[in-house]
């Protein structure tokens, strides 16, 4: 749930674990990075980015591996739809207009579990 304009933080979901979020109402804008692309948004000191378009990230001093750094794959998630994100990939989020969305971390055998249900 948020405010339009409202966002999330670059990171990966806690404990390496795959997520659904099913958006109720309003739009999300999602940006997607591979297992290993986000080594490229790391400072010099190891740490990740905040924010993957801070135009931070341009200064080679601080940010040595950006210019190496491909496009994320980016989504527009609308009212209804249901996004998966398998683990280990980096994302940041960004609520386009008010909403409410429903987050559930699963593993990959609870999906089977649900999957196979008559």
């Amino acid at each position: 749930m948020g405010p339009k304009g409202s966002w999330t933080p670059f990171h990966a979901d806690v404990f390496r674990s795959y997520s659904w979020s099913a958006n109720i109402c309003g739009r999300k804008k999602w940006l997607l990075f591979a297992p290993g692309r986000e080594e490229h948004l790391r400072d010099n000191s190891g740490n990740l980015v905040y924010d993957a378009q801070s135009p931070i990230l341009q200064n080679q001093d601080l940010y040595p591996k950006y210019s190496q750094c491909c496009q994320p794959i980016e989504v527009v998630q609308e009212a209804g739809e249901v996004i998966f994100i398998p683990s280990g990939w980096h994302h940041q989020v960004y609520n386009l207009v008010h909403q409410t969305n429903l987050i559930c971390y699963v593993t990959l055998l609870l999906v089977l579990v649900l999957v196979s249900l008559p």
